[in-house]
């Protein structure tokens, strides 16, 4: 009868009680119980706002349902007795009936998914990775202090948030944002034909040169064609027109390997791997250093949410923890039809699910583009968002900067007019 009372004191809250009914079969528990547990349905169906059970309204609940049907009340009395010092008194198999019915939970999930695959019905098995992962977060490991906690050490804190990291080409962002570290996620937002792929190639082709020699830059395009990316890239990097490219491309694809260039990665227009889990598996294969979206709202995941904003949200969600687990992650976006021919342009002007977008990004560049006649090689850097850290030449009266800069379209640059 232990396991019986352990139960529904572990079921005592409406979404524990929801989640685990399932799992509950008659043949597991005394029919006491399954009585009460049954009840206990109807209980939470009655009133709707209670999180928790009131266990004297409950109590009187139950023998009102029940009525004349129970044969011997001093037997659920006793049941009820029990379930009051289980829930004042908590013992500790509580807690591993609650692990027990979470594994189960999980195990009955990844059942499911692999029968629909099995019978070939739509499904994905790498889902399942997914799915144990939450599993392990939510049982909660055996951990550490400081596996957990930040240790309240200046010399630590220093060695982790303020050093390293990967500088910018453009002054103006090192003056602004500092390098970029493990776990800042920076958004770019343009309106289509600004530039977006051209301010990328420009500074990853830059930051390519400062990581380990067995990191990878990894650029997940699903924008542009692939080989026209790379080629931006390489121009970018050697500062070099497509025409002085392609008179002498063998000994720029030299100077392109020699700077590291196989280890910039970008993933082919057919490759097949669109979604989120595909893509958690290349981070896994090939160390990054520094990976790009181009652009995040068009991966595929997340599909379970009932509207695109929500989706969308739970993508850049996914993507701030990419950044934590691996490297620096920038995320191209679109600017909204609010932006066109603006030149200085703000964070609520973001298509798609703004406020997510906002909330999970550290930093938040903008480029804007007049649309009036001689400016078309100018463009103007915004920051409106910056949580970065910040380093060497970062000059706090900019972190929130507007900055004209000029654009080098035949050689995929953008130009620095910085002047200190």
């Amino acid at each position: 009868m232990s396991y019986d009372i352990d139960l529904l004191a572990v079921t005592n809250n409406k979404v524990d009680y929801l989640r685990f009914k399932e799992h509950v079969k008659k043949h597991n528990v005394s029919p006491i119980t399954m009585e009460i547990f049954n009840v206990l349905g109807e209980y939470w169906d009655n009133y709707p706002t209670r999180a928790a059970v009131d266990l004297r309204e409950f109590r009187t609940f139950f023998f009102i349902v029940k009525g004349k049907k129970i044969k011997d009340p001093a037997l659920y009395e006793i049941a009820f007795d029990n379930l009051e010092k289980a829930l004042t008194e908590p013992t500790p198999i509580i807690k591993d009936l609650l692990a027990k019915l979470i594994e189960t939970d999980y195990a009955t999930q990844i059942y499911d998914v692999c029968l629909k695959i099995g019978v070939g019905h739509e499904g994905d098995l790498l889902s399942i990775e997914e799915m144990l992962n939450q599993y392990k977060k939510e049982i909660g490991a055996s951990v550490e202090k400081d596996d957990v906690f930040v240790k309240p050490s200046l010399d630590y804190l220093s060695s982790v948030v303020a050093s390293g990291g990967l500088s910018w080409r453009l002054k103006e962002l090192n003056i602004s944002l500092g390098p970029l570290r493990k776990g800042d996620f920076v958004i770019v937002a343009a309106r289509p034909e600004t530039g977006k792929t051209t301010f990328t190639a420009s500074e990853a082709s830059h930051m390519l040169t400062q990581l380990q020699p067995d990191e990878h830059v990894i650029w997940i395009n699903n924008e542009e064609a692939s080989n026209k990316v790379m080629m931006r890239v390489i121009q970018a990097a050697h500062q070099v027109t497509s025409s002085e490219l392609l008179g002498d491309p063998a000994t720029f694809e030299t100077k392109f390997k020699a700077i590291g260039g196989e280890r910039f990665l970008i993933l082919d227009d057919d490759s097949g791997i669109k979604t989120v889990n595909k893509i958690n598996m290349l981070f896994k294969e090939f160390k990054p250093g520094l990976i790009i979206f181009d652009q995040l709202d068009k991966v595929y995941g997340f599909s379970y949410e009932a509207r695109e904003d929500l989706r969308i949200g739970k993508l850049y969600e996914w993507a701030r923890d990419v950044a934590k687990e691996y490297c620096p992650v920038i995320a191209i976006s679109q600017v909204d039809g609010t932006g066109e021919g603006e030149k200085w342009i703000q964070m609520n002007q973001l298509r798609g699910s703004k406020t997510d977008k906002i909330g999970e990004a550290d930093a938040i560049i903008t480029i804007g583009k007049s649309n009036e006649p001689g400016m078309d090689l100018q463009r103007f850097i915004h920051v409106p968002k910056n949580k970065l850290f910040g380093g060497k030449d970062t000059l706090e009266a900019h972190r929130h900067g507007c900055f004209e800069v000029d654009i080098e379209p035949a050689k995929a640059r953008y130009i620095s007019k910085w002047r200190t």
